[in-house]
């Protein structure tokens, strides 16, 4: 039996060879969205942390004055809206306590569709290069593929899956609830956090949208990062 140091150092190696292995995954996979993403037309790159492709974000939003921000926990959670406003940007965000539907809202979502910049994530992106997206209203699914000067998808390695079968699946089981739950939409699945598509009443389950290639009149690019972000 060792003594308490070497089984203390025993742990050490074995969580530093578990996030080894860990960041070798992950990295092996995005390489491999990236490749795919790549061979379908999108400018795409890949990113080890959040704070790295915020700083990208600043470098490229620099020409633009207007940034449409889309519906995303991603966004919010690398903290890059605040200095888009300290640098002068104009930035169009709904989520500011603006009950939907509302004038203001509706100048918003509408402004996401010839804003300058359009910063969103996707609610899944697949192994062959695919974006897939189900949304609500519809203002951020359409702002993604034709009207704003530039697009950037901003996307956490959660969300990467097989295909697009299992993108839909993970939208309805996963995203789809908790942005119920977080959104205080009284859908079915708010309740149960279970998808009921047939039940009446609200759903913001209305459009899906999926980019098997990158629109022929739209500027995108595609940061994949090695972290956990979003829903």
């Amino acid at each position: 039996m060792g003594t308490a140091k070497e089984e203390q150092q025993n742990k050490l190696y074995k969580a530093d060879e578990r996030s080894e292995a860990n960041k070798w995954y992950w990295e092996t996979k995005a390489g491999r969205v990236i490749r795919a993403l790549k061979k379908n037309g999108f400018d795409a790159e890949y990113f080890q942390t959040g704070k790295e492709v915020a700083k990208k974000v600043m470098e490229i939003a620099a020409p633009y004055q207007i940034v449409g921000v889309g519906g995303s926990v991603t966004i919010r959670d690398l903290n890059i809206m605040e200095p888009l406003k300290r640098q002068g940007k104009t930035v169009l965000d709904h989520w500011t306590g603006i009950t939907p539907g509302q004038e203001e809202d509706m100048r918003i979502r509408r402004g996401h569709l010839t804003c300058d910049l359009f910063l969103t994530s996707t609610n899944a992106i697949t192994l062959k290069g695919e974006i897939v997206n189900i949304d609500g209203a519809g203002n951020r699914t359409n702002a993604m593929s034709f009207g704003p000067k530039k697009v950037v998808f901003l996307v956490g390695i959660n969300k990467i899956v097989k295909d697009i079968e299992e993108g839909i699946r993970r939208i309805h089981e996963v995203c789809t609830p908790l942005n119920c739950r977080r959104g205080g939409y009284k859908t079915a699945c708010y309740e149960t956090g279970i998808c009921s598509p047939t039940a009446p009443g609200l759903h913001i389950c209305c459009i899906t949208s999926i980019l098997n290639r990158k629109p022929m009149l739209t500027d995108i690019s595609v940061y994949l990062i090695g972290e956990v972000l979003g829903i």
